[in-house]
């Protein structure tokens, strides 16, 4: 009778486990849906939301020029498996885009939404080229010819980073590119 009544305990408890990691990995993949929208556009100037999981951060050492050799960049996978280039048009020093590297996968760690702006044209026919970049969840996908400028880049809870004030507030700065309402500080 005793090892009946310990059998049925340990069952009871091993079912409610069973369905307690269930439900969790139910839940787990209905937020972790990974997505890459144009959420705004006003001709060139863009506004992409996407998850952090399509996002990959760079410094890529470009040249001895003026003694900052460094380019930040933001890649994106998009939405045709191919790669989008958003990069700072001017170089930082080595120190200066590794900061800014850190800042920004803070801001993508801490949200499940990330909208990114800047300028270009994103209409351009994407054109397969030899650069790949991998993504962990996602796979190697070459990059499209694709480019924007790097204005800012904001999570759904209001953490901010501008190219040009960092996460000084006003972040975005006000009147330059009106990211997503409610991300303004």
């Amino acid at each position: 009778m005793q090892h009946s009544a310990q059998n049925r305990q340990i069952r009871s408890g091993f079912i409610t486990a069973i369905c307690t990691a269930s439900l969790l990995m139910i839940v787990t993949t209905a937020c972790a849906t990974s997505s890459y929208k144009i959420a705004n556009r006003d001709k060139d100037a863009i506004e992409l939301e996407v998850t952090p999981d399509r996002v990959k951060l760079e410094c890529e050492y470009a040249s001895q020029k003026n003694g900052v050799p460094y380019g930040f960049m933001i890649l994106v996978l998009d939405d045709q498996k191919t790669v989008l280039t958003i990069a700072q048009m001017n170089t930082l020093s080595k120190e200066e885009c590794f900061e800014r590297l850190d800042t920004i996968a803070r801001l993508l760690n801490a949200g499940n939404h990330i909208y990114i702006a800047g300028v270009g044209d994103i209409d351009q026919v994407r054109v397969e080229e030899k650069w790949q970049v991998s993504f962990p969840k996602h796979g190697t996908f070459n990059t499209n010819g694709r480019s924007l400028q790097f204005f800012a880049i904001a999570n759904e809870h209001g953490s901010c980073f501008d190219a040009y004030q960092g996460s000084t507030p006003p972040c975005p700065q006000s009147g330059i590119f009106p990211l997503k309402k409610g991300t303004e500080r």
